[in-house]
């Protein structure tokens, strides 16, 4: 009965189931036949009127300002074409062809530079036979630009033009274009604007520049036509402009033509189609080839990292220390290979507290470099060196040596040994489905039928559009983030572009922050300069480690790398709805920008334009040897009386003031310098090439990317006697001691000269220590060190040995590191000199030498085999620790019992054998007296910085106290609401027996500025200062002129002398006398006191507005 009653229940229950899900389901019916039918078209319209986008919001950069809130480096707004990838995707291939197509024209039509790194070059020079390359050091680029300005061609080619017309559009490029464009980049401004009408160029005039004013400004005759007032402009730098015309294929096709015609042409040839990666493998394999004989076109890449690695970096890396947590030990690791095949049983290593210790106790050898040079002589003489870069971890270790090393072998260890431009190729073609061993132009066709490209098109217009698409694809799933295809657009080519794309959303005009240094040159080396991420390094570090994009822009030098962290800020991000042209609707979510903290800097702009312009100033008079004018007094340059004219090749120089309360660097300069807006945007080939030293293997040749405040450690010269001086007060010397100058001592068959003596054969009489100073008596120093007056017999209370004046060195900070905030490029500290070091340093030397010459003075029957090599080598070495000194007989006698030729002269020695080890290695090996002459007068092994020099003096100046230098004041967040860093002094206390002794020296220094050449600099100076003068020889010969080096000259100083508040340093590469540099400290120094008369402002520099 239940039974019954559940079923009917159940059944009613089901039934009432069944019409609410039936009614449901006519209900859905109707909705969507509405939706579908009576209301289709509205939603079908609102659909493809409106949808969500996302928008990436590019987030500025932290400024940079010097310490009074002057701007250094900011972010300029400019127009900026986007390429939208997630927009461009939703179109048809048509539609896009047709876009870019007319992009394209839009850019080249305006010269406006824009992103082409694709695979495929046109129009590239080429010597006719490979064997040419090797011939010159001159790239057929660089002949074609020689030929260009040796023949004067410019004005031929500022009036060729390429046009063609196709359904697509008008396509016209002007070389001439490009030129303006690249003097404006430059801030040149350029009066004269150029069109084309009836098949031609034409010049003319722009409206709106004061032509009467223009033509005063800029020295020129009114007269001038137009085209000549541009070639004028573009002679100022011919070959930089140039260059850059020469970027384009376009204009290489025009010169090529015109070159040609001419029958100028020599033995280079116009290649129509190249691979990029393949010109970048041919010109590395090339450049090795002609350092090493060993690589030709024929060897592997794992056989070109051998030979590089063999020649430049084996040795380095078996007797590096070892890092604490470094699992794999080189030398260690070859000893197994060597002695599991019982080549090396009786060598061993011992990790002795990270340094390689090498001992072959059985024969008594416990020369580490000697059982090296060993290993590695083993090593190659039975061929386990290839077993060796085999062993897992160690070819990293050797890339990592020979980078450190300053070899770029450009070769991948990622998978199996390879050039990177071949992986590059071979992915490229990969990706394109391009097979191996395509021709380059093959290869184009292909792509270009992959895209569909309209076959009528130039190959000039396909390139542009392949650009585009290039782009596309290298950004990968990150669809939302535009791509900055084009920067710096005019506001006529931004007009054009939202005319003619309106239609169209994959292109965007943005206005985009770019770098910008409003002060152009000024800085560059504290600055520094940003770039693309490129090495391993910085891929790691930014992209995986910190999520930065894989196209963002870094800071690669100066502070802009320091505090790269500080000065990134974090993009935005917008979700917009957007009609169907792209046309924003409404915000649906957005993630405002935060730009980047702001740096604020120690350094005074305004001090540091006046010391980038009296240093140039200086050094352009001291190479004319003409008087250098100032308020404070002429000063006419000493010139070279040895060589009969003045310091021509004084082309460098640097200059670094100080605080010397704080340890804040108010200004730091080196000369030449370059402008890093040239790298704000990406360096051009042209402009990276103009700041590469014309005679690079000239060591003193201007290098305007070196900082050489920091990064230049050379012999300090006579600015090193305070610290000899402070050794003997603290060694009890009184200052009040007088030492009669007797002109030179002998040491052995040495003569060591005053400098008064040696010049004029003059005497300065007696000097007492402030004396010493101002006169700068080497005798005296010289005196010091001997404990006695040599020629009088005389004692003196003290005698100084070399552990005391390099203890006094290194607690003044001389040779190491002074603590400023640039680690890119990093700074040089050598340390002082060290006895021990100068002895391992020339068996280091004479070991090198002997490895690369022995050879050649072999005259024994018997085979010269490597180990009969090395024996001999490490019993000429080992001559330096001997007991007793070998006279130069006897170096003659065991020569020949070695059957060597003991006399011989090789090519280019003005020496036999015997001669070059005995005077040049034996007698120079062991610290001798004489070394410790040397140095008390800041000779010899001495070695520093000018940034050293500076702490040194502001540390003497101040007290006593040693500050780590700074060039930060402090660090604010974006809006300068909030200050994240103070920067505070950090200094230490030296601790001396007598402070007083500090103001010994002050008082040296204080004289020195009365008197000799200095008295004609500081005579109408209103501030009393100390300074001291310096000069140190540069030994060897140019390599491209042949003439000897002259000397660096320095001068160091402080100011005001009774409470100082500045130290500066100076150092003029072959700038000759000290007092060269006299007028630059007294100029700073009054520059910094508000001495000189300038016009004042309360304007601080601001970003560039964009005029709308």
């Amino acid at each position: 009965m239940n039974t019954m009653k559940h079923r009917i229940t159940f059944q009613k229950r089901l039934k009432m189931v069944k019409y609410i899900t039936a009614t449901l389901m006519v209900i859905l019916v109707l909705t969507l036949a509405s939706l579908t039918l009576a209301q289709g078209d509205y939603y079908r319209t609102l659909s493809t009127n409106k949808r969500a986008k996302n928008i990436y919001v590019t987030a500025s950069r932290g400024e940079i300002r010097d310490r009074n809130g002057l701007l250094l480096a900011g972010n300029k707004p400019m127009f900026t074409v986007q390429l939208m990838k997630d927009e461009i995707d939703l179109k048809t291939k048509d539609e896009k062809n047709l876009a870019m197509t007319k992009l394209i024209h839009v850019l080249e039509n305006d010269a406006v530079k824009y992103l082409n790194d694709f695979n495929i070059v046109l129009n590239s020079y080429e010597y006719e036979d490979n064997s040419d390359y090797l011939k010159t050091d001159t790239s057929p680029f660089d002949r074609i630009v020689s030929i260009v300005q040796e023949n004067e061609l410019l004005p031929r080619i500022l009036d060729k033009y390429y046009f063609s017309e196709t359904d697509s559009g008008r396509f016209l490029y002007l070389p001439v274009k490009n030129a303006i464009n690249a003097l404006e980049f430059k801030s040149v401004e350029v009066p004269v604007k150029v069109d084309f009408d009836g098949g031609k160029v034409v010049y003319s005039f722009k409206e709106d520049v004061n032509l009467n004013l223009w033509f005063k400004d800029h020295f020129m005759s009114p007269d001038l036509p137009p085209k000549e007032v541009l070639i004028q402009l573009i002679n100022e730098d011919q070959i930089t402009i140039i260059k850059k015309m020469m970027e384009h294929p376009i204009t290489r096709g025009l010169i090529y033509e015109i070159v040609s015609e001419s029958g100028l042409q020599e033995n280079i040839v116009l290649t129509q189609y190249s691979y990029l990666f393949e010109q970048e493998y041919l010109s590395a394999k090339r450049t090795f080839m002609k350092a090493n004989s060993e690589i030709s076109m024929n060897s592997t890449a794992e056989q070109d990292f051998a030979v590089m690695f063999r020649k430049n970096s084996f040795k380095n890396l078996l007797i590096k220390d070892i890092g604490e947590e470094q699992d794999v030990i080189p030398v260690e690791e070859l000893l197994k290979i060597l002695k599991h095949d019982k080549l090396a049983e009786k060598i061993n290593f011992e990790n002795a507290s990270g340094v390689v210790v090498l001992t072959n106790e059985e024969e008594g050898i416990y020369d580490t470099e000697a059982l090296i040079d060993e290993i590695i002589n083993i090593t190659l003489h039975n061929n386990k060196l290839e077993e060796f870069l085999s062993l897992t971890g160690i070819p990293a270790l050797a890339q990592s040596q020979m980078i450190e090393d300053g070899i770029n072998t450009k070769i991948s260890i990622a998978n199996g040994y390879e050039y990177t431009s071949i992986n590059g190729l071979n992915q490229w073609l990969k990706d394109n489905k391009v097979e191996s061993g395509t021709s380059a132009q093959d290869a184009f066709a292909q792509v270009v039928k992959k895209y569909d490209l309209d076959e009528s098109l130039s190959r000039y217009e396909k390139l542009g559009v392949l650009s585009i698409y290039n782009e596309i694809n290298k950004q990968g799933h990150l669809a939302y983030v535009p791509i900055n295809f084009a920067y710096g657009l005019k506001n006529e080519t931004v007009a054009k572009i939202e005319e003619q794309f309106s239609y169209f959303s994959g292109f965007n005009i943005s206005v985009e922050p770019v770098r910008y240094y409003p002060n152009g040159k000024v800085a560059s080396h504290v600055l520094g300069y940003i770039g693309k991420i490129s090495q391993s390094s910085e891929i790691e570090t930014y992209v995986n480690q910190r999520g930065y994009l894989p196209n963002a822009l870094i800071g690669k030098t100066g502070i802009e790398e320091s505090f790269e962290k500080e000065l990134n800020g974090t993009s935005g991000r917008k979700v917009v709805e957007v009609d169907s042209i792209g046309n924003t609707t409404q915000i649906l979510e957005e993630t405002q920008p935060i730009p980047g903290n702001n740096v604020y800097l120690s350094i005074d702009l305004k001090l540091q334009e006046a010391t980038e312009k009296i240093l140039e100033r200086n050094l352009k008079t001291v190479q004319s040897g003409g008087i250098y004018y100032s308020e404070w007094g002429d000063y006419q340059v000493t010139t070279s009386k040895m060589k009969g004219r003045p310091y021509v090749n004084a082309t460098s120089g640097a200059v670094i003031a100080i605080d010397v309360e704080t340890g804040q660097v108010l200004s730091m300069a080196s000369y030449p310098s370059y402008d890093p807006n040239l790298f704000a945007m990406g360096i051009s080939n042209a402009d990276w090439e103009s700041l590469i030293p014309e005679d690079e293997l000239n060591p003193l040749a201007p290098r305007p990317l070196y900082n050489v405040v920091t990064q230049t450690a050379i012999q300090p010269g006579s600015t090193f006697k305070m610290v000899t001086a402070l050794a003997a007060l603290e060694k009890g010397l009184s200052p009040e001691t007088t030492i009669d100058d007797a002109g030179y001592v002998e040491i052995g068959d040495h003569t060591f000269n005053c400098w008064l003596y040696k010049q004029q054969q003059q005497f300065h009489g007696r000097e007492n220590l402030y004396g010493a100073l101002r006169d700068s008596c080497n005798y005296y120093f010289y005196t010091l060190a001997l404990g006695e007056n040599q020629r009088t017999g005389e004692k003196i209370e003290v005698k100084l040995e070399i552990e005391d004046i390099t203890k006094t060195a290194s607690d003044l900070g001389l040779g190491e590191k002074t603590g400023m905030e640039i680690y890119i490029p990093a700074e040089a500290a050598s340390g002082v000199p060290n006895p021990t070091t100068k002895t391992e340093t020339t068996k280091s030397m004479l070991r090198r030498w002997l490895d690369n010459n022995i050879s050649k003075y072999y005259i024994g029957i018997e085979e010269f085999t490597d180990e009969k090599k090395q024996t001999l080598v490490n019993e000429i070495v080992g001559w330096i620790d001997l007991d007793y000194e070998l006279t130069r007989s006897e170096v003659v006698n065991d020569l020949m019992a070695m059957e060597l030729e003991p006399e011989k002269r090789l090519g280019g020695l003005s020496e036999g054998l015997a001669d070059r080890i005995k005077f040049s290695y034996l007698n120079q090996a062991k610290w001798t007296i004489a070394d410790t002459l040397n140095i008390t007068i800041g000779q010899g092994e001495n070695a520093y910085t000018l940034a050293q020099l500076g702490n040194y003096v502001a540390t003497i100046a101040n007290g006593g106290y040693k500050h780590k230098l700074s060039l930060i004041s402090n660090i604010k967040n974006y809006n300068n609401s909030k200050t994240i860093h103070e920067q505070t002094p950090n200094s230490e206390k030296i601790d001396v027996k007598d402070s007083n002794n500090f103001n010994h020296l002050m008082k040296g220094m204080h004289l020195a500025s009365k008197s000799g050449l200095n008295k004609q600099v500081y005579s109408d100076f209103p501030i009393d200062v100390g300074i001291k003068t310096g000069t140190a020889e540069k030994s060897g010969t140019n390599p491209i002129t042949g003439d000897t080096y002259d000397s660096y000259s320095y001068q160091v100083g402080f100011a005001p002398y009774d409470d100082p508040k500045i130290a500066v340093a100076v150092v003029m590469f072959q700038g000759g006398d000290g007092s060269n540099c006299s007028p630059i400290v007294r100029d700073v120094i009054a520059e910094y006191m508000g001495l000189t008369k300038t016009e004042e402002t309360d304007v601080l520099p601001i970003e560039m507005e964009i005029t709308e």
